[in-house]
């Protein structure tokens, strides 16, 4: 299932038969998307999960946003405490918006003014460089 932030997604054990190089994989929770209250018992492998979604996308969504901010700020708090001098973020153009929005980052808009945060387009990449969390 894609869904709108493409987060319902595969457990560690399925990652990790596919990525089995990527160990780190076994630090995730079983299910480590934003699952609604109300469907938090049906497991995450299979298609009882992907059903709902498909059923009351909407509460997905919603339960989504109610934490995203949450999310973004714990993101903030783990990039800050990565001993390596160089990072790559992979993400969603919206987390990165949102991301580089709180991190105090703008860009230039093409009507001249300038809007907070990195909108990007599809597959667009940007280097930042100098920069320290606080």
């Amino acid at each position: 299932v894609i869904t709108g932030c493409d987060d319902l997604g595969s457990t560690p054990q399925r990652l990790l038969e596919k990525y089995p190089h990527l160990q780190q994989l076994n630090l995730l929770p079983e299910v480590w998307w934003t699952v609604p209250a109300a469907y938090q018992d049906l497991p995450a492998d299979g298609d009882a999960l992907k059903d709902a979604y498909k059923d009351d996308e909407n509460a997905f969504e919603d339960a989504d946003e109610a934490v995203f901010d949450s999310r973004v700020a714990l993101l903030i708090e783990k990039l800050a405490a990565v001993p390596e001098s160089k990072i790559v973020v992979v993400a969603h153009c919206d987390l990165i918006g949102k991301l580089t929005k709180r991190m105090g980052l703008k860009e230039k808009k093409s009507s001249g003014g300038f809007r907070k945060g990195w909108w990007l387009s599809n597959c667009e990449c940007r280097m930042l460089r100098d920069f320290h969390f606080s």
